[in-house]
């Protein structure tokens, strides 16, 4: 663990108190605001008229900054956002691109109230950058926010910002991903907050020393003053709308949108049961050379119309698998903004008045300056919002209507991969740098009324896209060898979790090497979970196929279709290594797809053979994870009856069972928990019951769930596991399934260490209120 340097702390930001840090600033920063009287007498039809303005305003922005970027990355990835805040930097509106920034925007306005308003001084005219993750904006280095204060007959009526994530900013590794960073001196320097703009006109000796950092500054350049260009847009747009309707309804309908927003949600948590729930999840390797895992574990209470996330117990930063407070925030926004506040406009403002958040400093997801923490978006805070997606589904998943939105993890994580070199298909040779974006089409979790949608993309960019592999083929020397959904990648379940993709790319039109960068999770220990028995999606899976014989294919006008039709040694890809591609090798990359929802032995047999009919089930699959026979394209109802039966027959003889007594329940008074799980009451007593045979198994007066459990090899979980843990970790890894010994149905089914806490069986987890209920 990396110690903090002294005055570090300076660079940090916190939500704080709002009121005091209005009151805090100098008389030269004049703010505007309204009173409570003011926002109450806003009519509805001029409230919902001025909302959609707000709205079009960050929708505008996007489209602004998409035609002046020239990165695929925001081009076509998406990867970015934008927000209209009020005067001291509350998130009124926030764009439906990268929603895990949103948990990071506010912190930088915030910081920026606090340590610049008397000197440089925020004046009319001043635009901001900042790329620091522990003052906010962005969740890593990568992450370059411009923002601008706007100003309405001389006084802050608010705040306008863009972000996106930049190609390369610097550092020791490609992409300005270090696999083996030991801090971030390894990696881009972070820059608190900056005057990148003046009196309206951009600091070219500011721009000069931010492009300077990276390998591709032209991208960089056109980036920074696109997200000018889209600022610009957005304080055009919103001062139209204060000249329209005026100063003082425009403000109080921005302070309405986050006071209802919070109302809403906070109605929405009074109709759950009180309670604590827990969640436990791992990231498999912290950097080059490691083989262990490092946990994040989180309990989430409710309490009446309030949330608290308590990460007391995750483990220290190391590595380079480390965020900031901005990251562990954003990943929370990441689970709650579509499942919580699916049906509620996103005023995050008032959405984060609604939880608050424990952790513990220097942890892997609240990493002290000077932690590397690159890797930070796509691992901590990612495995962040998986976690809190779990918890959020045990309190949602009995509630009859708010359980629809209930997901198992989409994709688990993301699996980076950055390839730079020389493009010599020119008259001149010109150095490129792509960062894989393929792996955007992962999987969606399955729900449970649903599958996962296939390739359906990231959880954390609704409006994300694939890059379209002739413009991949057009700006980089690769050629695509496929790309195409795999069967088996998504989580077997009652409902299936949706499939990811694979993707072999080979140099194309370049003789030298090109450097290549790992920095991925999720290949030894499963990211992408399941629900109520549901299986994990694949494991993720890299290969680099050396003395491949593919130039010779092609030669010969063929084009191969899998890695069996190429030659020489398959090399295993590692979370985190440096490596190269050579011309004639094939980078291989396989995704991960959406965990699955309930046993997937009560899937209906005719969704798996229309699956095996769309290529997204093998046969093999359909068999040995569905139990479910197929002959001719068609279900064999008589054989699947009997690979059922001696399915649940193995479940029974590999499993430690308890000795318990084999009461039943009455069905009809029992109440629903999750998709195999209810309550009910037998005297004083709350009792837990399978909602399918009715068998007890448990109550309050033992305190847990008498299931058997099973934990074998990593592979039992089915073809999905695509390799070996033991190639990546020295911890050792189980398939772990735990279910009812009266039927044998799957209640809990993940790929864990070994250590991995028993959540599932703690009975105050299922039954978290008795005076609640």
């Amino acid at each position: 663990m990396t110690a903090p340097i002294p005055g570090s702390e300076v660079f940090s930001s916190r939500p704080t108190d709002l009121d005091a840090l209005a009151r805090s600033l100098p008389p030269s920063l004049p703010i505007h605001t309204v009173t409570q009287e003011q926002i109450d007498a806003v009519d509805p039809l001029t409230y919902e008229v001025i909302r959609h303005r707000l709205w079009s305003v960050t929708d505008e922005m996007g489209e602004a900054l998409k035609r002046m970027s020239g990165s695929p990355i925001v081009t076509d990835a998406n990867d970015f956002d934008f927000a209209v805040s009020d005067e001291i930097g509350q998130e009124v509106q926030v764009g439906l691109y990268n929603t895990m920034l949103v948990g990071a925007v506010d912190l930088a306005i915030y910081w920026t109230l606090q340590n610049r308003s008397t000197n440089p001084g925020i004046t009319e005219g001043d635009m901001f950058l900042c790329n620091d993750p522990w003052v906010g904006g962005g969740l890593h280095q990568s992450d370059v926010i411009v923002y601008q204060p706007v100003f309405h007959d001389g006084q802050l009526f608010g705040w306008t910002s863009a972000i996106c994530h930049e190609p390369d900013l610097g550092g020791s590794g490609l992409g300005s991903f270090d696999p083996a960073a030991k801090d971030v001196f390894s990696e881009s320097l972070p820059t608190p907050p900056i005057k990148v703009v003046r009196d309206f006109e951009l600091q070219r000796d500011v721009a000069d020393v931010w492009v300077r950092r990276s390998r591709v500054p032209m991208l960089v350049g056109l980036d920074l003053r696109a997200k000018i260009g889209a600022n610009s847009v957005g304080r055009d747009r919103l001062l139209a709308v204060i000249e329209q309707y005026g100063a003082d309804t425009v403000k109080a309908v921005m302070k309405r949108m986050m006071s209802d927003a919070e109302g809403r949600l906070r109605a929405k948590l009074s109709d759950l049961p009180d309670g604590t729930w827990h969640a436990t999840g791992y990231q498999d390797q912290a950097q080059t050379g490691d083989r262990a895992v490092h946990k994040i574990t989180v309990a989430m209470t409710k309490d009446a119309d309030h949330l608290s996330f308590d990460f007391t117990g995750t483990d220290p930063q190391t590595g380079v698998i480390n965020c900031t407070y901005a990251g562990m925030r954003g990943g929370v926004m990441l689970a709650l903004l579509p499942i919580l506040a699916g049906d509620i406009p996103w005023s995050a403002g008032g959405l984060m008045r609604c939880f608050d958040l424990v952790a513990e400093e220097g942890t892997i997801n609240n990493a002290t300056f000077p932690a590397a923490v690159s890797r930070g978006p796509i691992g901590p805070a990612w495995l962040t919002g998986n976690l809190i997606a779990e918890c959020l589904a045990q309190m949602l998943d009995r509630h009859l209507e708010f359980g629809k939105n209930v997901q198992a993890s989409c994709c688990g994580t993301w699996d980076t991969a950055v390839v730079a070199g020389l493009d010599e298909r020119g008259e001149q040779p010109v150095p490129f740098l792509n960062i894989m974006m393929e792996p955007m089409a992962g999987g969606y979790g399955a729900r449970p009324v649903a599958d996962g949608m296939d390739t359906g993309g990231l959880f954390c960019i609704p409006m994300g896209r694939v890059p379209d592999t002739e413009m991949t083929e057009f700006l980089y020397p690769l050629l695509t060898l496929w790309r195409r959904e795999e069967p088996d990648s998504g989580g077997p379940g009652r409902h299936r979790g949706g499939v990811s993709a694979s993707l072999a790319v080979t140099p194309y039109g370049t003789s030298l090497p090109m450097g290549l960068v790992f920095a991925s999770a999720g290949k030894a220990v499963a990211q992408n979970s399941g629900l109520a028995g549901g299986l994990p999606g694949n494991t993720g899976l890299e290969i680099l196929a050396r003395a491949s014989g593919v130039q010779d294919l092609l030669a010969q006008g063929t084009i191969p279709g899998t890695l069996d039709e190429l030659a020489g040694d398959k090399e295993l890809g590692a979370c985190y290594a440096e490596s190269y591609l050579a011309p004639g090798e094939v980078l291989y990359m396989h995704w991960q797809g959406g965990g699955g929802y309930g046993d997937p032995l009560r899937r209906e047999p005719e969704a798996v053979a229309a699956d095996v009919r769309n290529g997204k089930v093998s046969e093999l699959g359909a068999t040995d994870n569905y139990g479910v026979v197929i002959a001719d394209g068609e279900v064999d109802h008589v054989g699947t009856e009997m690979r059922r039966a001696e399915l649940r027959d193995l479940r029974r003889s590999r499993s430690e069972v308890p000795a318990t007594q084999e009461a039943t329940l009455d069905l009809g008074r029992a109440r629903r928990l999750d998709d195999n799980l209810v309550e009910t009451t037998i005297g004083d007593a709350r009792v837990v019951g399978c909602a399918h045979c009715g068998r007890l198994l448990g109550d309050t007066r033992s305190g847990r769930l008498d299931l058997a459990r099973y934990d074998g090899p990593s592979s039992d979980a089915g073809p999905q596991v695509t390799s070996d843990p033991g190639e990546y970790v020295d911890t050792e890894v189980v398939f772990r399934q735990q279910c009812c010994p009266g039927c044998w149905t799957a209640i809990y089914s993940g790929i864990v260490p070994v250590d991995h806490p028993d959540h599932v069986a703690e009975l105050a987890q299922l039954l978290p209120a008795v005076a609640g209920r």
